[in-house]
């Protein structure tokens, strides 16, 4: 008796396991596959018909501003940023943190990387502070 309502329910489901896996193991299958994030994308950009406006863009027209052209840089320039602000400290207080950061090039603006340092000091006027500096250093040939 248990072995026929075994045997009439292998039977029921075998049609949809056999579905399932001639599914599971067919090329459409591997086609919905995700890629992995490692993989870079394969350009497919679809050009957009309308053209973008932000306040900026509305601005410069009715005002009629024209941008300059951007000034050409030295080869041994040094970039430079510096960002101040300050911040209630939980349990009462104030803390003001400075950033500054200076970029610059070790070699050959072509086949090395930016070199970058960073400087962050920062108080609460109490007993905290703190000056630390975090460099980024890339030689001639990224070497």
């Amino acid at each position: 008796m248990i072995l026929r309502s075994l045997r009439s329910a292998i039977r029921a489901l075998l049609p949809v396991v056999l579905a399932f896996l001639v599914w599971a193991f067919s090329p459409a299958t591997f086609v919905l596959a995700q890629r992995p994030g490692n993989v870079l994308e394969r350009d497919s950009a679809r050009t957009d018909t309308g053209k973008q406006l932000d306040l900026i863009d509305i601005g410069k027209r009715l005002l009629h501003i024209k941008p300059s052209k951007p000034r050409a840089t030295s080869k041994n320039g040094i970039y430079f940023a510096a960002l101040p602000f300050s911040t209630q400290v939980p349990g009462g207080g104030t803390a003001i943190i400075t950033s500054a950061t200076a970029g610059f090039y070790l070699g050959n603006r072509a086949d090395t990387y930016m070199s970058k340092l960073s400087f962050t000091p920062y108080t609460n006027f109490k007993k905290r502070f703190g000056l630390p500096i975090r460099s980024y250093l890339w030689l001639n040939e990224n070497s």
